[in-house]
């Protein structure tokens, strides 16, 4: 080693060193101030100098200014985290995308990503099993709502065989169903494909948040009538607000009956699969035609990490792959394969995970779910997922002995919907969180401002939903002695959405 290697490696060992200090650092401000007050935009920019430089800053100065930003971004990982369907850590899984970024791979060739390839294919394969796909595949997309978009394109492309080629003109008349609290990805991806956002049918819901079967039938006898295409009936595992669940085995049969392209969207609700009893709530998903399921909501990884999953059609008895046509059964790899021969130039095709993606260059995503299961095991999937409902039905006895709450709904999931008398939700979530105390947001549920608890993250404890409980009371009382919380409103707006 030369004298400039010595030197090129005592500098990173020291850049890894200040790292790992960040980091130490980062985990003991969740737990000694889990949650800070929110900085306004205006105090931000008065506070970092946020510009990019036109000539090159020395290290302890670059490395001065991330700390700076780190110490700024809000905790998604602390105790008093209960904002978002995501929380906490796992730590294999975060040494794991730590190491992907050192990696720094793509995931669309063999010869780039090596064993990665077999780690993903890996990880499908066991989550289509867990699905009771036969025969499928599928690939990860970046978050949940691409997911989405993956499986609205396979079923455009199923329904109108020209469309691919042709353009959004072959697809005139489509129409895509979805509940009245379903993802609105699912109406974003109908502006984007050219369906129109207009031809998204919002299929009304029961008092549970959950769709209903007979209004859907009505819905697609009313556009048939009309002489247009249904395309695609969009079930939801785990709606973000409630937490509810689709009726998808009655969805599935509809749509076996009517011919239409069954995708759930269980990105909250499909972790729920890895758990023997909560696994019925998603009853029927076997004979959907694709799910979007996000390990990086209830599994706890970091995000992104959102897959896609397909249905195939099965081999024949014959061990012919083929459907009939003889065209491709692997549906990704039918409507997303391109020509790249500076790209795809030796392996066999099946690991070049570039032929069946959204993207071109791409993140490893199954490295990180990889290297949680190792952590965790099916068995550990299971005790977190029992600790996560454990602490909701926690809130849940909570909220029924204070007279002050008022629980609008069963929990199905994570998700704990309630309200408190005299107080506007959405202000007291702000209050909340301006005081330093719970990190907490609001939905609408039946049109009214609710406040949304999620008990995502398992290593929260009883007495800690208890503190939080505790905190919301005392702020309550707060607001209304000074008069500054309004009624609360049942004005109807669009609801928040991750």
């Amino acid at each position: 080693m030369d004298e400039r290697d010595e030197d090129r490696t005592g500098a990173a060992d020291d850049l890894f060193q200040r790292t790992a200090d960040l980091a130490r650092w980062l985990v003991e401000r969740d737990r000694l101030s889990p949650v800070t007050p929110p900085p306004s935009p205006e105090q931000l920019r008065a506070e970092l100098d946020l510009s990019l430089p036109a000539e090159p800053r020395q290290e302890g100065e670059w490395f001065d200014a991330l700390r700076e930003v780190v110490e700024r971004t809000p905790s998604t990982s602390s105790h008093r985290f209960y904002n978002q369907l995501f929380a906490g850590r796992i730590p294999a899984a975060t040494v794991a995308e730590a190491l992907t970024a050192l990696l720094n791979s793509s995931m669309y060739t063999y010869k780039a990503a090596g064993v990665h390839t077999l780690i993903e294919r890996r990880v499908i394969a066991r989550l289509c099993e867990l699905v009771g796909y036969r025969s499928g595949g599928g690939t990860f997309a970046p978050g949940g709502s691409m997911a989405n978009l993956v499986a609205l394109i396979v079923a455009r492309n199923e329904a109108f065989p020209r469309v691919r080629d042709e353009g959004g003109a072959a697809a005139a008349g489509a129409v895509v169903y979805v509940s009245d609290q379903g993802h609105y990805s699912i109406r974003k991806n109908a502006g984007m494909l050219g369906i129109g956002r207009a031809n998204v049918r919002a299929v009304r819901s029961d008092h549970e948040g959950r769709m209903i079967p007979s209004a859907l039938s009505e819905a697609i006898a009313a556009d048939r009538e009309a002489g247009r295409t249904p395309l695609c009936v969009v079930a939801t595992a785990g709606t973000t607000v409630m937490g509810a669940f689709d009726p998808i085995d009655e969805i599935a049969t509809l749509c076996e009956r009517e011919r239409i392209w069954l995708h759930v969207d269980a990105a909250f609700g499909g972790s729920f699969l890895l758990h023997p009893e909560l696994r019925q709530r998603l009853r029927g998903v076997e004979r959907s035609n694709s799910v979007a399921w996000c390990a990086h909501k209830m599994m706890g990884v970091p995000m992104p990490c959102s897959a896609i999953l397909v249905r195939y059609a099965e081999r024949s008895s014959s061990g012919s792959g083929a459907s009939p046509g003889g065209e491709d059964p692997n549906l990704l790899r039918r409507h997303f394969n391109e020509a790249a021969d500076y790209l795809f130039q030796q392996d066999e095709a099946d690991l070049n995970l570039g032929h069946e993606s959204l993207q071109c260059g791409r993140r490893n995503d199954a490295f990180k779910l990889w290297a949680a299961w190792q952590a965790l095991g099916d068995r550990g999937w299971r005790e977190r997922l029992e600790r996560q409902r454990h602490l909701a039905l926690t809130a849940v006895a909570r909220i029924e002995r204070e007279p002050a709450l008022e629980l609008l709904h069963r929990p199905e999931s994570l998700c704990v919907c309630f309200t408190v008398s005299g107080v506007a939700s959405d202000e007291l979530c702000a209050e909340l969180s301006r005081r330093g105390l719970e990190s907490v947001g609001y939905g609408l549920v039946r049109g009214a401002k609710a406040v949304r608890l999620v008990t995502s993250n398992p290593e929260v404890t009883e007495g800690e939903i208890e503190r939080f409980f505790d905190d919301l009371l005392a702020v309550a009382d707060d607001l209304r002695r000074r008069g500054g919380a309004a009624a609360a409103t049942t004005e109807s707006v669009a609801a928040t959405r991750e």
